[in-house]
């Protein structure tokens, strides 16, 4: 379901612009290193001037995080880690702590998003415990 405010509309597009620049980024840093450099430092810029930032960062490491974790998925899936055959044309050591490191970049980004993204304020359903 859509935001039907003018608030809730601006964090989802700055949570999808996050989104976006972190894709990016994690693309562009595994294919042409420097200018996924230069888009991250842009991104940055983008996300700090406008926008709720924590949604904005919170779509950021949700893309970068899953760019890496779907790449290290994929590492594992495909290259043999011990004992290649002749011929193959995949190998790879151990991979175990980058897919664990990725995959807690993407829970994170999720993690600021639906958790620490969300503004309490007076109006809040939160009952106090006595």
């Amino acid at each position: 379901m859509l935001p039907t405010t003018t608030a809730g509309r601006e964090r989802w597009l700055t949570w999808f612009m996050g989104l976006v620049i972190g894709l990016a980024t994690g693309t562009l840093l595994l294919t042409i290193g420097v200018v996924g450099i230069a888009v991250l430092v842009l991104g940055f810029v983008v996300l700090l001037r406008g926008g709720p930032r924590m949604y904005g960062l919170g779509g950021f490491l949700t893309g970068f995080g899953l760019v890496w974790t779907v790449l290290f998925v994929n590492v594992r899936v495909n290259c043999g880690t011990v004992g290649a055959l002749p011929g193959e044309t995949c190998t790879a050591s151990d991979t175990n702590l980058w897919l664990a490191g990725s995959v807690v970049i993407l829970f994170v980004g999720l993690l600021v998003t639906f958790g620490f993204g969300r503004t309490r304020g007076s109006g809040s359903s939160r009952v106090a415990r006595r």
